[in-house]
């Protein structure tokens, strides 16, 4: 039964979505000179943004960084506040039933996405029901989406007593089961235990190439979001920075004089190259080209004295033509890059154990805002800064 959609009713499902044959055109998205206003103050902004379809997009950033603001024009649900947005070729333009004709051919599930009080059964086939597919159809679709999401045994029980984790379940099987174009998901991994963060991660690849949907999706999870996609885009704060993404992180100072650490949940204290002082919450980047990798435990001397080592776990290992790409879990996602010539050296792969040096020089602070400040200003506040990795 899991597959059967993809088959033989495949091209009828994709018939039904668009109305139309799929466009040739590579991206489906494409965003030029968007701007986003809340009470006049400048919440996103983004020169050009073009968002290929049928590939899974991550879009990363901090609390208030701007994804969930960016997430709504995308699914339609208002326009921005001033720039051109386009769909597959189409202008989204201020016309009701133009944008209700997009809107339904995307569909986006909030981070606490809302059941009606009824059988999961009935919550899935909602969307359906609004699009007027025929009964017959409509539950060979809804079971099928249940099943793809590891909820089919679900589909009497009242949607309103379920855990988070399985709520968030059934609204992804809500959206599949509607065929959407583009889908987009907001921390979708968020209260889902690691078994199915895994199951959801590769539900989200099949998808994207079973049946040519583009995701779009937010998280605060760099690891997953570099296990799911090739694809980043880092939102941060008001306009497009100069910086790469990598390795951004809230941080508290501490220290007095001329001996000051930054605090980073989930790292040793480290330490700063000189004195610091003023907001007691700032924003850090740590360089990825400082950080140097050796084995865990391997009586390698590596760095030098004042460097900390940080103890962590390899994810991800991405090979370029001079440079290799390490992620590593280390309490937050850590990014170090390096040359081939110390890979070969002293090679390391998914799985391995590791410690990265971390010098002073390799820390900076970042200009700006308390960047806890941002995160309480509603709705979604912040702007953009987009990297590819």
């Amino acid at each position: 039964m899991r597959f059967f959609i993809f088959s033989r009713e495949r091209r009828r499902v994709e018939t039904e979505r668009t109305g139309r044959k799929r466009r040739a055109s590579v991206n489906l998205y494409e965003l030029d000179h968007i701007t986003q206003r809340y009470d006049g103050r400048l919440v996103l902004n983004i020169p050009r943004l073009s968002l290929e379809r049928g590939r899974v997009h991550a879009l990363m950033g901090p609390n208030g960084a701007g994804k969930s603001t960016l997430l709504a024009l995308l699914a339609f649900l208002r326009p921005p506040a001033s720039g051109r947005l386009t769909f597959g070729g189409i202008p989204a333009g201020g016309d009701p039933s133009s944008l209700l004709a997009l809107r339904r051919r995307v569909v986006l599930v909030d981070q606490f996405p809302v059941m009606f009080s009824a059988s999961v059964y009935a919550n899935v086939g909602y969307g359906l029901r609004a699009r007027k597919i025929p009964a017959g159809r409509r539950r060979q679709r809804i079971m099928e989406a249940l099943d793809r999401v590891g909820m089919a045994e679900f589909a009497a029980r009242r949607a309103t007593g379920l855990s988070g984790g399985e709520t968030r379940r059934v609204a992804i099987a809500r959206a599949i089961a509607c065929a959407p174009e583009a889908l987009l998901l907001d921390e979708p991994a968020a209260g889902v235990d690691a078994a199915r963060q895994i199951q959801l991660e590769s539900l989200i690849r099949e998808l994207g190439e079973e049946r040519n949907i583009t995701f779009v999706v937010a998280t605060h999870n760099r690891a997953q979001a570099f296990r799911i996609s090739s694809s980043h885009y880092h939102l941060f704060r008001g306009c497009l920075q100069e910086f790469p993404g990598d390795n951004i992180y809230p941080a508290s100072l501490v220290g007095a004089g001329k001996t000051w650490s930054v605090r980073i949940a989930g790292l040793p204290d480290l330490p700063l190259a000189g004195p610091a002082g003023g907001e007691e919450r700032i924003l850090v980047r740590i360089d990825p080209d400082a950080l140097v990798p050796a084995p865990r435990e391997s009586g390698t001397e590596t760095g030098i004295s004042g460097d900390v080592r940080i103890p962590g776990t390899v994810v991800r290992v991405t090979m370029g033509r001079e440079r290799v790409r390490l992620l590593v879990e280390a309490g937050v996602p850590l990014t170090a890059r390096f040359s081939l010539s110390a890979f070969r050296g002293s090679p390391v792969y998914p799985g391995d154990a590791v410690e990265l040096c971390c010098p002073p020089a390799a820390l900076s602070i970042l200009p700006g805002e308390d960047p806890e400040a941002a995160s309480e200003q509603a709705p979604a506040s912040g702007a953009t800064e987009r990297f590819l990795s």
